[in-house]
């Protein structure tokens, strides 16, 4: 690497760490986060990993965090109960400052798309938004994006949360939650470790 192309490196490198510090961490203290969704959720590997993340940084922080993972949840619910009974049960009866939502694994039944499984899950999260919202309107969710592999092949359109991964704004209406991808892979991916054809 050429000592000027080093040095551009290094200050942009800064300047990104800067910046970044610079904004203040969506975490308050006081908060509650319940990390809500299916077997993804309920193995606890990426909501330990942000819980570890926010206990070690941040020490002085009071948060508190809850896990309510079901394996096999949809939408609509699942081994756990209805979705309603999930929400009330596992969700509001912990009075969540902050939640997530990581659903879509198992709605897409693992098959190739269906625009009748599409419309089911669209509408489901939509009223899982509403009910939230209705329970907690200063509730901040944060939104993850399903699994490539939750609805089939990825050349068709699939659900995909605005602001997926990061902090839902407040302002947006339910309608919003859910819209289809606008971009396509190239060639499929299949579940199962295969790589994306060139």
């Amino acid at each position: 690497m050429k000592p000027n192309a080093f040095i551009r490196g290094s200050w942009l490198l800064m300047l990104t760490v800067l910046a970044a510090h610079a904004q203040p961490f969506a975490l308050k203290d006081g908060d509650r986060v319940v990390f809500y969704g299916d077997s993804i959720t309920d193995q606890r590997l990426y909501t330990t990993l942000t819980e570890t993340y926010v206990v070690t940084r941040f020490p002085k922080l009071n948060v508190q965090f809850i896990h309510s993972g079901w394996g096999g949840d949809r939408v609509t619910g699942g081994g756990g109960g209805a979705i309603d009974v999930r929400l009330q049960r596992d969700v509001f009866a912990y009075q969540p400052t902050v939640m997530t939502i990581m659903l879509g694994m198992n709605d897409g039944s693992y098959r190739a798309f269906d625009q009748a499984i599409f419309d089911q899950y669209s509408k489901g999260y939509q009223h899982i938004i509403e009910a939230v919202k209705k329970e907690a309107p200063a509730i901040r969710l944060t939104l993850i994006q399903p699994s490539r592999c939750g609805f089939g092949e990825t050349d068709h359109p699939r659900p995909r949360p605005s602001g997926a991964g990061r902090p839902f704004a407040d302002g947006g209406g339910a309608a919003e939650i859910v819209e289809r991808a606008r971009h396509r892979d190239r060639g499929q991916h299949r579940c199962g470790g295969e790589k994306d054809r060139e």
